[in-house]
C-alpha cells in the first residue's frame, strides 16, 4: 500500500463525524501539504545531483 493511499484511509477512519464535503476539503488539503513536500524533496534532491554533474564534467 503507498503512503498517501495509507494517508486517505487514516483520513476517512478520523474523519468519520465530519460532513461529506468538509472531509473531502481536509483530505485534499493534507494531500497536497503532502504533495508540496515531495515536490520540494526531489528538487532539492535534482539541484544537488545537477551540481555533482557539473562538478565532475569540469574535472
Amino acid at each position: 500500500m503507498l503512503f498517501h493511499e495509507r494517508i486517505k484511509v487514516r483520513l476517512r477512519v478520523f474523519s468519520t463525524g465530519i460532513c461529506g464535503q468538509h472531509r473531502i476539503e481536509v483530505a485534499h488539503h493534507v494531500l497536497d501539504a503532502l504533495h508540496g513536500l515531495w515536490v520540494t524533496a526531489l528538487q532539492g534532491f535534482l539541484h544537488a545531483f545537477e551540481l555533482r554533474i557539473e562538478d565532475f564534467l569540469l574535472q
